[in-house]
């Protein structure tokens, strides 16, 4: 495949089937998720939904670890001259 080449969906669904690089995929959507916004909405909405503010805490963990887990990779403009 060269660069000028169009993407086809029979190319785009091999791309997805390549087993190889899941991973990468999953590097990528974790990096590229912001994590502050939701996370100062996130308690607000679960208290909106009725959940007690222990329960709401108790919630917020999984998204806590999640980002803390998720490799830290400066953004390419800080390398630039």
């Amino acid at each position: 495949m060269h660069n000028r080449e169009a993407i086809t969906f029979r190319l785009l669904w091999k791309s997805l089937m390549d087993f190889d690089l899941w991973p990468i995929y999953l590097i990528g959507l974790f990096n590229h998720i912001p994590f502050a916004t939701p996370s100062i909405y996130l308690t607000l909405s679960l208290k909106g939904l009725g959940f007690s503010t222990f329960q709401t805490n108790l919630l917020v963990i999984p998204s806590q670890l999640l980002h803390s887990a998720s490799p830290a990779v400066p953004h390419p403009s800080l390398f630039c001259c």
